[in-house]
């Protein structure tokens, strides 16, 4: 098994553990005994003089037949090694007690994991600090997720980037980047020092140094005007936060939910039931997505409750729908099981039509898209396409050009953006007539076909979009970019005393 070794971060490129350990005394870092087994593939376990350990439960226990002991100072000529992930907590208090090093290793599939988050965010490129004595007018708390490009770039087009702050919260599940992201981050950290990453995952990255930045964030809270709670998902560390300061979230607190979902998940509501009870506004842009929130959360009644129609839509140039005559057919914008991606495989399966099935596959629940993935390839053969990698907003644009007809069966709202985008692209959408996601597309002024003709139609009325040119002058309300400004400006200066 390889192991990579990193110091202050940095992946060392040719290290030699035998010339590093040479004449020093042996110290390991962490009394982890799944964790330490690997070394000790390298390194005689009799040759180690102690393991260091900040768990009082384990001091003065042995661990493989070496002592655990409380970390300290003073042993002179010593080298610490380390497979704690929380590599700088750990390089800090290493350093308060007088030792100048701590080569940190990973396993070959941790590093597979997480190497790409200490080689992006090491100290040398990234300085996670919230700075004191700072002022912003809006708090952002976001989930790390492609939905921070669309923000910071309305922001950006239209407003200050000087007055808004980002609290992201990351977790493994976008380990590699997938969003493409992180740049953005680095970037914001760079120009405007307005970005602070809370990491959770098993892994304990460490990105955040969580306990010294509350004090700092608390301070840029009272400052701020509004505090925007984006999404219906939040990490146990922020809603815990919060449930401690509802007197801000009552006094600044927005809440904009992603779709008209919100509230069927009880993983999440765990999470933003205090949230949503005691946020100032939230907002909502079908009439059934407000229906949702008061169902689940009768308690939202007291908000204030905020219709203008608030999309993550970003700013796009014209782009044209391409006339490749290749029938494409997008069945799923996700492999989500709420989206039916198989039922609408299945529902398409019987169907003879020479039609090119594309699925969205590039996230999502692992079992479910391999199952799409085996399924489609098995009774479709060269007639499907799972589209595996992440593609970022101009290239997912330029991909639904290239589709002639949607056939999504999902019921409930999701993926709005999409569909809007869809006919904006003058595709043909079909819904189930009576789902959610029709009567909401019906409510913002869109015409959609009919799921369940599919099957019965031939080629040439399937092809037909009779309303391809109504849904394009209504998507183009929504694509106008002094509009969609207009819309996040009503939000950010609505004044709540009136």
């Amino acid at each position: 098994m390889m192991l990579f070794w990193y110091l202050n971060g940095k992946l060392l490129e040719d290290f030699n553990i035998d010339l590093v350990r040479e004449g020093k005394k042996i110290i390991l870092f962490g009394a982890d005994k799944e964790r330490n087994r690997r070394l000790f593939e390298y390194i005689d376990k009799k040759d180690i003089l102690c393991i260091f350990d900040n768990q009082e439960a384990k001091w003065n226990m042995d661990l493989d037949g070496i002592p655990v002991v409380k970390p300290h100072g003073g042993i002179e000529d010593a080298v610490l090694f380390s497979c704690i992930y929380d590599w700088k907590a750990i390089s800090k208090q290493a350093a308060d007690m007088g030792y100048e090093k701590v080569y940190f290793y990973l396993s070959e599939e941790i590093q597979e994991l997480v190497g790409n988050y200490l080689s992006k965010f090491s100290p040398d490129i990234y300085d996670n600090r919230i700075r004191e004595g700072q002022k912003f007018k809006y708090i952002h708390l976001i989930p790390d997720e492609k939905f921070l490009k669309s923000v910071t770039e309305f922001i950006e087009y239209g407003f200050h980037m000087k007055e808004h702050f980002f609290v992201i919260y990351m977790t493994e599940g976008n380990c590699k980047d997938g969003y493409g992201l992180w740049d953005s981050y680095i970037r914001l950290s760079k120009e405007f020092h307005n970005i602070y990453l809370l990491h959770r995952g098993r892994y304990r990255l460490n990105l955040y140094d969580w306990e010294d930045n509350k004090k700092p964030l608390d301070q840029l809270l009272r400052a701020a005007d509004k505090i925007l709670f984006h999404s219906e998902y939040l990490l146990p560390e922020i809603s815990e936060y919060f449930s401690e300061r509802l007197d801000l979230v009552r006094e600044k607190g927005i809440f904009i939910p992603w779709s008209g979902s919100v509230g069927r998940n009880p993983y999440t509501n765990v999470y933003i039931e205090k949230i949503l009870q005691y946020a100032r506004i939230i907002t909502h842009t079908f009439v059934t997505e407000k229906e949702s929130l008061i169902r689940y959360f009768p308690v939202t009644l007291k908000a204030v409750w905020f219709n203008n129609r608030c999309s993550y839509a970003r700013l796009t140039e014209k782009v044209y729908k391409k006339k490749a005559g290749a029938n494409n057919v997008l069945i799923a914008h996700s492999p989500i099981e709420y989206t039916k991606a198989m039922e609408t495989l299945r529902y398409l399966e019987g169907d003879k039509k020479p039609i090119h099935i594309y699925c969205i596959t590039s996230y999502g629940p692992e079992a479910l898209r391999r199952t799409i993935e085996e399924y489609g390839r098995e009774h479709f053969k060269d007639r499907f396409t799972a589209v595996t990698d992440y593609m970022d907003y101009k290239e997912y644009v330029e991909f639904l050009s290239n589709m002639d007809v949607a056939v999504f069966g999902m019921e409930h709202l999701s993926g709005r953006d999409t569909l809007e985008l869809l006919f904006w692209l003058r595709v043909k959408v079909y819904l189930k007539p009576d789902s959610e996601a029709a009567e909401n597309m019906k409510y913002l002024g869109y015409k959609t076909s009919d799921y369940y003709s599919v099957i019965h139609e031939s080629m040439d009325e399937f092809l037909y979009n009779e309303y391809e040119d109504w849904n394009y002058s209504a998507a183009m309300n929504e694509f106008d970019p002094d509009r969609k400004l207009g819309q996040w400006r009503e939000l950010y200066e609505y004044d709540w005393g009136k």
